[in-house]
Protein backbone atom coordinates (compact mmCIF):
# COMPACT_ATOMS: atom_id res chain seq x y z
CA UNK A 1 0.00 0.00 0.00
CA UNK A 2 1.41 3.37 -1.02
CA UNK A 3 1.46 6.11 1.01
CA UNK A 4 -1.86 7.84 0.67
CA UNK A 5 -3.28 4.57 1.43
CA UNK A 6 -1.42 4.62 4.64
CA UNK A 7 -2.76 8.73 5.24
CA UNK A 8 -6.47 7.61 4.26
CA UNK A 9 -6.13 4.90 6.98
CA UNK A 10 -5.15 7.26 9.30
CA UNK A 11 -8.09 9.60 8.69
CA UNK A 12 -10.33 6.92 10.01
CA UNK A 13 -9.99 8.13 13.43
CA UNK A 14 -12.33 10.88 13.45
CA UNK A 15 -9.68 12.93 15.93
CA UNK A 16 -7.74 12.91 13.12
CA UNK A 17 -10.39 14.05 10.69
CA UNK A 18 -11.55 16.82 13.31
CA UNK A 19 -7.14 17.89 12.59
CA UNK A 20 -7.56 18.82 8.95
CA UNK A 21 -10.59 21.41 9.89
CA UNK A 22 -10.10 25.23 10.64
CA UNK A 23 -13.53 25.90 11.56
CA UNK A 24 -16.88 24.39 12.08
CA UNK A 25 -20.22 26.46 11.96
CA UNK A 26 -23.44 24.44 13.03
CA UNK A 27 -27.20 25.52 12.67
CA UNK A 28 -29.52 23.76 13.89
CA UNK A 29 -33.23 23.70 15.01
CA UNK A 30 -33.14 22.03 18.37
CA UNK A 31 -36.88 20.70 17.72
CA UNK A 32 -36.88 19.67 14.89
CA UNK A 33 -35.99 16.06 15.15
CA UNK A 34 -33.99 15.50 11.92
CA UNK A 35 -31.12 17.83 13.69
CA UNK A 36 -30.10 14.92 15.99
CA UNK A 37 -26.91 14.51 13.46
CA UNK A 38 -26.02 17.90 13.59
CA UNK A 39 -26.14 18.29 17.34
CA UNK A 40 -23.70 15.00 17.67
CA UNK A 41 -21.44 16.05 15.32
CA UNK A 42 -21.83 19.47 17.36
CA UNK A 43 -21.12 16.94 20.64
CA UNK A 44 -18.21 15.28 18.76
CA UNK A 45 -16.30 18.31 17.42
CA UNK A 46 -16.73 19.87 21.52
CA UNK A 47 -15.30 16.47 23.25
CA UNK A 48 -12.56 17.06 24.86
CA UNK A 49 -9.79 14.54 22.42
CA UNK A 50 -10.78 16.44 19.70
CA UNK A 51 -10.15 19.60 21.03
CA UNK A 52 -6.76 18.26 22.45
CA UNK A 53 -6.06 17.12 18.76
CA UNK A 54 -6.68 20.54 17.33
CA UNK A 55 -6.83 23.28 19.58
CA UNK A 56 -7.01 25.72 17.05
CA UNK A 57 -10.38 24.40 15.50
CA UNK A 58 -13.19 27.43 16.12
CA UNK A 59 -16.25 25.85 16.47
CA UNK A 60 -19.57 28.10 16.29
CA UNK A 61 -22.68 26.97 17.15
CA UNK A 62 -26.02 28.69 15.65
CA UNK A 63 -29.44 27.55 17.75
CA UNK A 64 -32.47 28.35 14.77
CA UNK A 65 -35.81 29.03 15.77
CA UNK A 66 -38.50 26.39 14.62
CA UNK A 67 -40.19 29.23 12.00
CA UNK A 68 -38.79 27.91 8.91
CA UNK A 69 -35.36 28.03 9.64
CA UNK A 70 -34.55 25.57 7.02
CA UNK A 71 -33.25 22.55 9.46
CA UNK A 72 -29.80 21.95 9.85
CA UNK A 73 -26.33 23.10 8.69
CA UNK A 74 -22.78 22.53 8.58
CA UNK A 75 -20.19 24.82 7.33
CA UNK A 76 -16.72 23.29 7.29
CA UNK A 77 -13.84 25.52 6.50
CA UNK A 78 -10.55 23.48 5.55
CA UNK A 79 -7.34 24.73 6.54
CA UNK A 80 -6.43 25.34 3.10
CA UNK A 81 -9.10 27.88 2.97
CA UNK A 82 -12.14 25.66 1.02
CA UNK A 83 -15.45 25.33 2.97
CA UNK A 84 -17.95 22.34 2.56
CA UNK A 85 -21.22 22.50 3.44
CA UNK A 86 -23.89 20.25 4.09
CA UNK A 87 -27.48 19.90 5.22
CA UNK A 88 -27.40 16.74 7.37
CA UNK A 89 -31.37 15.97 7.56
CA UNK A 90 -32.14 12.66 8.12
CA UNK A 91 -28.25 11.13 7.53
CA UNK A 92 -26.07 9.45 10.69
CA UNK A 93 -22.86 11.41 12.12
CA UNK A 94 -20.74 8.36 10.34
CA UNK A 95 -22.17 9.88 6.85
CA UNK A 96 -21.21 13.40 7.94
CA UNK A 97 -17.65 12.58 8.92
CA UNK A 98 -17.35 10.50 5.80
CA UNK A 99 -18.54 13.31 3.62
CA UNK A 100 -15.73 15.39 5.49
CA UNK A 101 -13.31 13.26 5.03
CA UNK A 102 -13.90 12.66 1.17
CA UNK A 103 -13.63 16.49 0.84
CA UNK A 104 -10.37 16.97 2.40
CA UNK A 105 -7.71 17.83 0.04
CA UNK A 106 -4.85 15.80 -0.73
CA UNK A 107 -2.36 17.75 0.32
CA UNK A 108 -3.47 17.99 3.80
CA UNK A 109 -3.98 14.30 4.16
CA UNK A 110 0.45 14.24 3.37
CA UNK A 111 0.38 16.33 5.87
CA UNK A 112 -1.41 14.90 8.17
CA UNK A 113 0.59 11.71 7.57
CA UNK A 114 3.74 13.32 7.84
CA UNK A 115 2.81 14.08 11.21
CA UNK A 116 1.79 11.70 12.12
CA UNK A 117 4.94 9.73 11.30
CA UNK A 118 7.14 12.42 13.10
CA UNK A 119 4.95 12.61 16.33
CA UNK A 120 4.47 16.10 15.49
CA UNK A 121 1.58 17.33 17.62
CA UNK A 122 -1.13 19.57 15.21
CA UNK A 123 -0.54 21.77 12.30
CA UNK A 124 2.58 24.54 12.01
CA UNK A 125 1.19 27.64 10.49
Amino acid sequence: MGQLGVALRTLRSNVNLFRAIAKCQVAFDPYDYRSVSAREFLRRVNSPRVRRANPRLVVEATVRDGGGSGGAELVISFLDGRTLTLQPLDVDVKTIEREIALNIPVLTIYKLFEEETSGSAGFKG
